[in-house]
């Protein structure tokens, strides 16, 4: 019972490396548009912050059928060698080793991605507490009911007062 016979590894290496690669591109663009997120945060550039979400969004979404295919295919070659590991099943379809390279190229972009992406994501957090903090400030709501006196001693902070009332 060797399906190995009856399966194409050329048809595989063909499948997995068209699949590879238009992940690489997606995930090359998904790069850029987090980098000029970074920028746009930076700027506060909130028009662009929104384009360039929608556009991740869509990157998002061709990167999961990306996903999608490729783990059905790999589920395929696993059903028929389950004692192969993944880089043991990237070899049978390709001996040269570069669709092994590939994956791996892949899931270091996509590390980067997501590296970039948690960046981003802590300055977004940051800017909501700032916002949140000066809204606070503006409607005279009470921020903390404590402070450091100049001894070093915690005591009472001093009432907040409305933005007019200052």
């Amino acid at each position: 019972r060797c399906l190995m016979h009856t399966l194409d590894p050329k048809q595989f290496e063909s499948a997995l490396t068209q699949l590879f690669t238009h992940q690489l591109g997606l995930l090359s663009d998904l790069v850029e548009k987090i980098t000029s997120e970074r920028n746009a945060l930076s700027e506060r550039m909130s028009e662009q912050i929104m384009l360039l979400a929608e556009e991740k969004q869509s990157l998002m979404q061709g990167l999961e059928t990306c996903l999608t295919q490729g783990q059905t295919l790999m589920a395929h070659l696993r059903n028929a060698m389950p004692e192969r590991s993944t880089t043991e099943l990237m070899t049978w379809c390709d001996p040269s080793g570069d669709l092994d390279r590939l994956r791996i190229m892949v899931m270091d972009k996509t590390e980067q991605c997501l590296s970039n992406n948690r960046h981003n994501g802590v300055q977004i957090q940051r800017q909501q507490l700032s916002t949140r903090k000066a809204l606070g400030v503006l409607r005279g709501e009470e921020m903390s009911t404590s402070a450091y006196t100049a001894s070093g001693q915690v005591g009472a902070a001093p009432t907040p007062r409305l933005l007019g009332e200052a």
